[in-house]
């Protein structure tokens, strides 16, 4: 299972493309059954990794920061999802090698995961969520190196705007 949580993390972790500030837009999945704002046109990436797993993933770099979301469908319901939600956190901070500098409760329309905040040695500052909702690994990212008021404002604006159905 560590496995099957892994995949989603190792497909975030893969390049982006980079636009200025742009207009922000809402993204309705109908793979992931969830709605989120990002600014501009996010790339979006289909992935078959698996019989059991299908992964949808949207990125965009906006000036200093990096937006990812991505939702993993598996075959079957996740039991366990507290757990299960602490195994990919565990997981993605391994992945990036990074240091888990916060974790706590993200409640999303009466749903619960995790939300936390990685440090990376180069000084970038990873904010990280993850929430499973029966068979739906959610994952919502936002990538800076520099901290400001601004760069608040839009990553609390994307994590605000993500809405799962």
């Amino acid at each position: 299972m560590k496995n099957a949580l892994l995949l989603p993390v190792l497909f975030l972790l893969t390049t982006y493309s980079s636009l200025g500030q742009q207009k922000w837009q809402t993204y309705t999945s109908a793979v992931g059954k969830y709605t989120i704002q990002m600014p501009a046109n996010a790339d979006v990436k289909h992935s078959a990794s698996d019989a059991e797993l299908t992964t949808e993933k949207l990125e965009i770099k906006d000036g200093d920061i990096l937006y990812v979301a991505s939702v993993t469908i598996h075959e079957t319901e996740l039991t366990e999802s507290d757990e299960l939600e602490k195994v990919s956190l565990e997981s993605f901070t391994e992945t990036v090698g990074g240091t888990l500098l916060s974790q706590t409760a993200w409640k999303v329309k009466k749903r619960e995961g995790i939300m936390a905040t990685i440090e990376l040695k180069e000084g970038i500052i990873i904010y990280y969520r993850v929430l499973i909702d029966g068979n739906r690994q959610f994952q919502v990212v936002a990538v800076t190196e520099v901290t400001s008021k601004a760069n608040s404002k839009f990553i609390n604006k994307y994590f605000k705007s993500f809405k799962p159905e």
